[in-house]
């Protein structure tokens, strides 16, 4: 389990209201957190061979996969998606749930494109209802 706290500005489900915050818990899928480092450097070689390192950041990055598994928890997740997709810094808890956060990072969407990937019939005559799996990236802020 994983969770977000972020401002809702878009896509609005029924009861929220523009720029409150929420606390959205997500079913990261086994597997389903990935996290690697990004680092800004270049180095620069003179004509006698010596080298020079220009360090310019370092920061941890995500690669999300949760479930959602009814159509409330889609409309809640694409809020939140929707909430941070112009690069809107919010707080994650890679491995905390609403009400016990444990440590967090602020981090932002690294792109406003995620994925949605229909698993199977499990929501029998009604398609809205089957699980999905949603994909997205993350990085520090």
């Amino acid at each position: 389990m994983a969770a977000v706290t972020y401002n809702a500005k878009r896509s609005l489900i029924a009861g929220h209201t523009v720029e409150t915050q929420y606390t959205l818990n997500l079913r990261i899928v086994e597997g389903g957190l990935s996290i690697s480092r990004k680092v800004g450097a270049e180095i620069q070689r003179t004509l006698s061979d010596k080298t020079e390192t220009l360090y310019y950041f370092g920061k941890s990055a995500y690669n999300v996969t949760a479930l959602v598994m009814s159509a409330a928890e889609l409309l809640a997740i694409q809020e939140f998606l929707h909430s941070v997709e112009a690069q809107e810094s919010f707080t994650l808890s890679p491995y905390g749930v609403a009400g016990n956060m444990g440590t967090t990072f602020t981090v932002r969407r690294v792109a406003g494109s995620y994925n949605l990937e229909r698993l199977d019939g499990s929501g029998g005559s009604n398609p809205a209802e089957d699980g999905m799996r949603v994909n997205f990236e993350l990085e520090e802020a």
